[in-house]
């Protein structure tokens, strides 16, 4: 897949979804419902102007392409069964069960192209650039990884099966007892039940996606984060002015934030803890309201040290290890 630079630079257009290719549609809906089997997509489901989104696909491994073992008789409306000549089927023969017919096809006549729900999900995933592995958490829902928005990191999820309202409620409340944090989850269908979890946010995929010269490229729609980010920094700055815990923990962060320029990717979190409490007590010292001096907790100067470093795309990769925090 080519980079997102290159792609921007050809200023991709969103598309309202009447205008997407339709075999995409076509195949976003199979999906939805098609539980764990694949969904092919027929050599008459792509039209002439969309086979450069088919060659797009295929390069990025969500589609592959996966020849037919049958084919519509040609004198009646049977299936009918083909027998391969040569290792790519350049020369087949069709065989009808019903009238008897045989007569002669190709590989082009049998060309299908395969997808299935795992495969769309690490198509999703890089194409959103999120961290973290790619997990099933039921069914009907996908973990993707995580992004960071401000000073907030999203859990993302892809579900399908949300258009009834006891299915939908159902992958809500799966993506509910695996999520940490705030979630997006990313929508199969066109409409779906509200979540009932405040710290979900769902959107449609294909509200996510734009297309350009026949490529894919993926942007975040603002409703994605529902102004979550903006109400966590007011909720905890209401909180840093009359909890002077609360208040010492976010000048520890600026501090880190200020620290973390040119670290090393050698680094490892506690490293910098211990530097901080031999180094910088300053910085994990505070007063209460009787004036009785405390030391913010290492479990905190932790937390507070790996929540900056994820900040900054480094919380999960630095040194190779993940932090327990």
């Amino acid at each position: 897949m080519k980079n997102k630079t290159m792609m921007k630079a050809r200023a991709p257009q969103r598309k309202p979804p009447n205008q997407w290719p339709r075999f995409f549609r076509n195949m976003l809906g199979q999906l939805d419902v098609a539980g764990d089997d694949p969904v092919f997509l027929a050599k008459d489901d792509i039209a002439l102007e969309d086979q450069s989104y088919v060659a797009s696909l295929i390069a990025q491994g969500l589609l592959s392409e996966e020849p037919s073992s049958s084919i519509a008789c040609i004198s009646c409306d049977a299936i009918a069964a083909v027998r391969r000549k040569g290792a790519k089927g350049e020369k087949a023969s069709a065989v009808c069960p019903c009238c008897g017919a045989i007569f002669q096809t190709n590989a082009q006549e049998l060309r299908r192209w395969r997808a299935d729900w795992n495969s769309l999900g690490a198509w999703v995933k890089d194409m959103a650039e999120t961290d973290g592995d790619l997990e099933s958490v039921s069914s009907s829902a996908l973990f993707l990884g995580h992004i960071t928005r401000g000073q907030e990191r999203f859990e993302v999820y892809l579900a399908r099966s949300l258009t009834e309202q006891t299915s939908g409620q159902q992958a809500y409340s799966d993506i509910s007892q695996s999520m940490n944090g705030s979630g997006i989850v990313l929508s199969l269908a066109g409409s779906f039940p509200k979540p009932t979890n405040p710290k979900m946010a769902v959107v449609r995929l294909i509200d996510c996606l734009v297309v350009s010269g026949g490529e894919f490229a993926f942007e975040w729609p603002e409703q994605a984060f529902s102004g979550k980010d903006q109400a966590k920094q007011r909720a905890g700055l209401a909180r840093a002015q009359n909890d002077p815990r609360q208040k010492q923990k976010e000048s520890l962060k600026a501090f880190v934030r200020r620290k973390i320029v040119g670290i090393s990717i050698d680094t490892r979190h506690h490293e910098i803890a211990e530097d901080i409490r031999k180094n910088h007590k300053d910085q994990i010292t505070y007063f209460d309201r009787l004036g009785n001096e405390h030391k913010l907790s290492n479990q905190i100067i932790l937390d507070s040290i790996a929540e900056v470093l994820r900040e900054n795309g480094l919380g999960d990769r630095i040194s190779g290890k993940k932090f327990n925090t």
